[in-house]
């Protein structure tokens, strides 16, 4: 009775064990991973793929395309991926005037649409032009010589600072070569004053004045009127009064050097309008 009774108890614990054991196989592959990977060896490689080309070529040779048999060469394909050309845009003035017929604001008028009958092309350019702008203010130097702008000192001096003197020049050339400003003034056989040679038509000497009034008749008988003397000589010239006055022995100041006499030795007629120039002035403030 015993051992009857040990065989199906076995076999049931047999199996409730391999139930066991496949639980766990599978909680197991399960908690690993999501999929379930199965290894298989690689197979051959397959024929390679045809080109993008190759394959609108055979769509153009069976009819799956439409376009000319005669014409599948790299160029047309490529002409037939760029697909046909599209309808011409509208210019910039084109689309103004359909923004200006939906509302569009006056730059010249701001807060008020444009009117949408001043749609020519002289209005489109007048309205690019955009609004008027505020008037400048002019700046104008101040008493404390400073730029002022709008009635505010900017501090900025409108004069910059005085630059150091600068190294004497050399000395001109003499005038007489005509390389200078300084005129070649001489008086002509005529009397008459020429500069660079050229006859001016005015006279070195004053005209010669009127004869001085005869003396009073005495009471007595008058004689017979005796022959008239010879003419006095003539007055002398600005140039000759000038040279007395250089060569006399009190000599002459020369204004162009402070102190001291004109040079006796130069009363040429240029020396004499060198000395009627008068001083120097003064060298005036650097701009």
């Amino acid at each position: 009775m015993h051992r009857a009774n040990l065989f199906p108890r076995t076999w049931v614990w047999v199996n409730h064990w391999k139930a066991i054991l496949l639980s766990l196989f599978c909680i197991t592959c399960f908690s690993c991973s999501n999929e379930l990977q199965m290894l298989f060896p690689e197979g051959p490689e397959g024929p390679a793929g045809k080109s993008a080309y190759e394959v609108w070529v055979d769509a153009v040779n069976d009819g799956t395309v439409d376009w000319p048999k005669d014409r599948t060469d790299e160029n047309n394909f490529f002409l037939f991926l760029k697909g046909k050309d599209g309808e011409d845009g509208k210019s910039a003035y084109e689309i103004w005037i359909t923004e200006v017929e939906a509302g569009l604001d006056n730059p010249k008028n701001p807060g008020t649409d444009w009117p949408k009958d001043e749609t020519d092309l002289n209005d489109f350019w007048y309205y690019l032009t955009g609004a008027d702008g505020k008037d400048g203010v002019t700046p104008n130097i101040g008493d404390n010589g400073h730029w002022w702008v709008n009635g505010e000192d900017t501090g900025i001096a409108a004069q910059g600072p005085q630059g150091e003197p600068g190294e004497d020049g050399e000395d001109g050339a003499d005038g007489s070569d005509g390389s200078s400003s300084m005129p070649d003034i001489t008086i002509g056989e005529n009397g008459n004053w020429y500069i660079n040679g050229v006859d001016t038509g005015k006279p070195s000497r004053g005209e010669q004045g009127e004869p001085g009034e005869s003396g009073g008749s005495g009471s007595g008988t008058q004689g017979p009127t005796g022959p008239q003397g010879p003419a006095g000589p003539a007055g002398q010239s600005a140039y000759d009064l000038w040279v007395e006055a250089v060569t006399s022995e009190e000599g002459l100041d020369d204004p162009h050097n402070p102190g001291h006499k004109c040079d006796p030795e130069k009363t040429t007629i240029k020396d004499f309008w060198a000395y009627l120039r008068g001083e120097d002035g003064k060298d005036g403030e650097d701009g």
